[in-house]
């Protein structure tokens, strides 16, 4: 300030006048200043300082492991099988964490039983309140940068895993990775789904998720986003997931069908939002301003 230019106070023009006025003045020896100034400067600094950066964060090793968080409330019957097809990854995973809403069936002995037989396995017990508050729980304890939050209910073919890290892996700017999907019915009859569809936020945008409950997430994603809202899930489970994908996507991260192939396995008509016929949707979009206005957080 006053040495190679003038400084003025935002918004005062008066002082601004004053700065025009007092480099007038003294313009012979504020250029001769600021050129010598100037001179200071030169591309080989910087470019070092960023190739010494590049060098350090790809000589850093990168976290490549995955968590499995399973919250569970009264599915006792079906825990084993998705805690099974966790472990049977091809990916092995660094970790599984059950986290049972206070099931009053008898999820705690079959949880317990597998995590005494399987080292990786955490059980933790919290008081029912609702699929996002125990999703959040598992995710905030996950010790690896990425999280697959499995339903207790469905399970996953032996290359989920492997097939979605794969692309997240390859591509920085993806948010969620995720894959085609099976379905299975009470009854025992089955098939491959035509939804979900390759990822496409306008159409998020739009009120159509096309993200399963299923997927690999980068946690890092998660945390910036604040989680999972049970605000859109007020009878346990509902679209608090599908909120998820619409705020990742929100501030700049990606998607992406990883594969056709359809390695989730969704378990129609058993769970709290596929077995109620009385259900309805939240307005998962109602709560985020720029849906409407366009003004997303992402700069």
């Amino acid at each position: 300030h006053r040495v190679t230019g003038y400084l003025a106070r935002p918004h005062d023009y008066d002082d601004l006048a004053a700065g025009l006025e007092y480099i007038l003045d003294h313009w012979n020896v504020i250029s001769h200043t600021a050129l010598n100034r100037a001179t200071e400067f030169d591309w080989e600094s910087p470019v070092k300082e960023v190739v010494e950066l590049f060098s350090e964060v790809c000589a850093t090793p990168k976290d490549e492991s995955v968590t499995v968080v399973i919250p569970c409330y009264n599915y006792g019957k079906s825990l084993k099988r998705a805690v099974d097809s966790a472990l049977k990854q091809t990916l092995k995973p660094l970790e599984i964490i059950i986290v049972d809403n206070n099931s009053t069936d008898d999820t705690k002995e079959v949880a317990l039983a597998l995590a005494k037989k399987h080292k990786k396995i955490t059980y933790i017990n919290q008081r029912e309140q609702g699929v996002a508050h125990a999703r959040n729980l598992g995710v905030a304890l996950a010790q690896s940068e990425y999280v697959c939050c499995l339903d207790a209910d469905d399970y996953i073919e032996p290359t989920f895993l492997a097939t979605c890290m794969r692309a997240l892996l390859d591509d920085p700017t993806l948010g969620v990775a995720y894959t085609g999907l099976r379905f299975v019915k009470a009854d025992g009859t089955q098939g491959v789904s035509d939804w979900p569809g390759p990822y496409d936020f306008d159409a998020i945008v739009a009120g159509g998720n096309c993200v399963p409950t299923c997927n690999v997430f980068r946690k890092e994603a998660w945390r910036r986003t604040g989680g999972y809202r049970q605000r859109y899930a007020p009878d346990g489970a509902g679209a608090e997931d599908a909120a998820l994908w619409l705020a990742m996507g929100a501030i700049g991260y990606g998607g992406k069908k990883a594969s056709d192939a359809p390695l989730f396995v969704y378990s129609m008509g058993t769970g709290y939002v596929s077995g109620n016929p009385d259900y309805r949707e939240e307005d998962w979009r109602g709560w985020q301003p720029w849906v409407k206005d366009g003004e997303y957080p992402l700069a």
